[in-house]
């Protein structure tokens, strides 16, 4: 039997190499009977070129899936006479949507912040959520030559 590994991201790990090298088991039959409760996205996280065999296929499980996410307190929106259904998906409305409602907040004298983001030195929450805010408004970090541009005035925007 194969040795087992678990990864979180394995899809920019090892694996990747380790398909690449021929060193990890086609999974394709394990995958079969299961393949229709994954989402496009999560297979293609598993499907990896094997040069040795000098194919693609699945070289791993994939076992967990998560997204980026924004916590907000549901019992302070009702206090202020709203419901998640209320909350606008497009990226701008929802942050007005957000700083209104905490105005609303404050209009009734509680004083706490009613959404949150994560904010950690050691999870990858904090790192998403910053990867979320650089993708939504553009900002380019590198230029083409992969020199950083944190100090341009328009990054700094």
């Amino acid at each position: 039997m194969p040795d087992l590994i678990a990864m979180f991201k394995s899809e920019k790990s090892l694996t990747a190499r380790l398909a690449w090298k021929g060193k990890l088991a086609d999974v394709s039959d394990v995958i079969a009977p299961v393949k229709s409760l994954y989402s496009e996205n999560a297979l293609k996280t598993v499907n990896f070129y094997n040069q040795i065999e000098r194919k693609s296929s699945y070289y791993a499980l994939p076992i967990h899936q998560a997204t980026i996410h924004v916590y907000y307190w549901r019992d302070l929106l009702e206090k202020v006479g709203h419901s998640n259904k209320d909350i606008p998906t497009d990226w701008d409305g929802f942050w007005q949507y957000w700083t209104q409602r905490q105005n609303d907040l404050k209009a009734k004298n509680i004083d706490i912040y009613g959404l949150g983001l994560p904010l950690s030195v050691a999870a990858g929450d904090t790192y998403q959520t910053f990867e979320q805010l650089l993708e939504a408004y553009d900002v380019q970090m590198l230029d083409a030559n992969g020199q950083l541009q944190v100090d341009k005035p328009q990054v700094k925007e």
